[in-house]
């Protein structure tokens, strides 16, 4: 459904969609509180952009969004999905997780080492683990699948 479309984030400037390979851009924006997308994800559509004004969802290919409702009080790092499994990262709390595709939230820090854990520079998941990257920071946190998942 999303193959067609381009989507692009931006520091600053908002969120852009093209449907011609690039030539023209359209801005995606009504909803969105904040023009500093970190992050964009796609899942079981829906599509998922993390800003520093919070996580934002839209099932309207952008055209219009709604805040998540995730629980935390600074900007939202970084944001996978793997199936319906939302993952989100956070300057300041952490790691979030949601099983129902962002209706509700909890937090997922344990066994982060306590000097980074509040600061999530990125995720990446494969089949088997999730990965994370934190700022200031030169190691990177995996964690089985199946232990998040649970």
């Amino acid at each position: 459904k999303f193959r067609s479309k381009l989507y692009v984030g931006t520091f600053g400037e908002g969120l852009f969609c093209s449907t011609n390979n690039g030539d023209s851009w359209e801005r995606k924006e009504s909803g969105l509180t904040n023009d500093t997308i970190t992050s964009f994800t796609t899942t079981h559509g829906r599509m998922f952009a993390a800003t520093h004004g919070g996580l934002f969802t839209s099932v309207t290919n952008g055209d219009s969004w709604v805040n998540c409702g995730l629980p935390a009080t600074s900007f939202i790092s970084y944001v996978t999905a793997v199936d319906s499994i939302i993952l989100v990262g956070t300057w300041g709390e952490g790691i979030f997780r949601s099983s129902n595709l962002g209706y509700s939230w909890s937090r997922f820090n344990e066994g982060l080492d306590e000097r980074y854990a509040l600061r999530v520079g990125c995720l990446s998941a494969n089949s088997n683990y999730l990965f994370v990257g934190f700022f200031g920071s030169s190691g990177i946190w995996r964690r089985p699948l199946d232990q998040i998942f649970q």
